[in-house]
């Protein structure tokens, strides 16, 4: 009797699946590596908006501490405004209240209204808003993307 040969694949299936199995371990981790990589740039605008907004806070209290401060020392709204002028841009202060803009991006700006008393020298805050300049998504939690 003849034995018959068996013609087939010199590799094994044991390779074959490890094979399969390390492709599937190199697509994974590539997958993984895109998504950290998209997280990352996301925390990072986040962080930048963020420390956008803080700025513009603190330069915010700035103006309305030196604000205050006037008011406590008898100036009246015309000296309060033209000396805060070259500072802030857009301030207006009138006998009831002071406005005022901070800019802070392109895409946002804070908005303040404080309420002045002269007679009891005192300070209000009535608003204190951040409000959008484009129709992008501008939030604490970053732009929407």
């Amino acid at each position: 009797m003849e034995k018959i040969k068996n013609i087939g694949f010199s590799i094994g299936y044991t390779s074959l699946i490890m094979i399969f199995v390390i492709l599937v371990f190199v697509s994974f981790s590539a997958l993984s590596y895109t998504q950290a990589n998209n997280d990352l740039s996301r925390i990072n605008k986040a962080i930048d908006v963020i420390d956008e907004n803080y700025q513009a806070d603190t330069t915010a209290m700035q103006v309305k501490m030196a604000i205050d401060e006037m008011v406590v020392n008898g100036f009246t709204p015309e000296e309060i405004e033209n000396t805060l002028k070259s500072e802030v841009n857009g301030i207006i202060v009138n006998q009831n209240s002071a406005n005022y803009i901070i800019i802070i991006s392109s895409k946002a700006y804070l908005n303040v209204e404080l309420g002045l008393d002269f007679e009891q020298k005192t300070i209000t805050v009535k608003s204190w808003v951040v409000e959008n300049t484009s129709t992008d998504e501008y939030n604490l939690k970053g732009f929407d993307l």
